[in-house]
């Protein structure tokens, strides 16, 4: 809920409404899935669903750390529906799991604190993601930036092809370089950008398999037995 919007404002130009419209169709999807895992959690072990969740959103991850900067709304929403579509896996049985050795007169000081800790956890875990991401921009910048030498093909055809655009649009030969310069500083930027959220996602994805892993260890629930 983070990245992604941040990622289509800041390298696709996108509004906020815009940006807003790519989470929006997701939620149907926690919506549909809420009462299947709603009763999957009576007959399932708790701590499974929990795993399969964080493979889910894993993948999710994964998936949306492919975008290219030709990546158009419609993959974003896709992307964002995959995303979400293991959170009915972590909300429910969390809470079940959470909640399925307090005494009922204990309920409301145990609902505090499971509150809070999901609080911390969000909070620490943005400011971890957005570090990961401040730092992975630096990096991809630095080995982009290895790329654009003289003796680099792509590099001098780019900068020819935006000497004549500029030209053509008036500018005077003498500045043309300068704009050209602008231009392919604007485009490393922008891949470089694109790259670090790459990153971000790869290491989202790679915590979140960590964590599937680490659910199979936590305590059962007890399940409803069968009629």
């Amino acid at each position: 809920s983070a990245l992604l919007p941040m990622l289509v404002q800041t390298n696709f130009g996108y509004d906020a409404t815009l940006a807003g419209l790519v989470l929006s169709p997701a939620g149907v999807i926690v919506m549909l899935m809420m009462p299947i895992v709603g009763k999957l959690v009576t007959k399932v072990q708790a701590k499974y669903l929990i795993a399969i969740g964080m493979l889910l959103n894993a993948f999710g991850m994964w998936l949306t750390g492919m975008v290219t900067p030709q990546t158009d709304y419609e993959t974003f929403v896709i992307m964002r529906e995959f995303q979400t579509i293991g959170l009915p896996f972590l909300f429910i049985p969390a809470s079940t799991l959470a909640f399925s050795k307090i005494a009922p007169a204990d309920s409301s000081n145990a609902s505090a604190i499971v509150s809070l800790m999901r609080n911390l956890g969000g909070s620490v875990g943005i400011a971890i993601v957005m570090n990961k991401l401040a730092h992975s921009e630096q990096i991809e910048q630095s080995n982009l930036v290895q790329h654009l030498t003289v003796d680099n093909f792509g590099y001098k055809t780019a900068i020819a092809d935006y000497m004549q655009a500029a030209i053509n649009s008036g500018i005077p030969a003498l500045q043309a370089p300068i704009s050209a310069m602008g231009h392919i500083y604007q485009e490393l930027i922008h891949q470089a950008d694109i790259l670090a959220f790459h990153d971000t996602y790869d290491f989202v994805a790679v915590v979140l398999l960590t964590l599937a892993i680490s659910a199979l260890f936590m305590p059962g629930n007890k399940l409803k037995k069968a009629d």
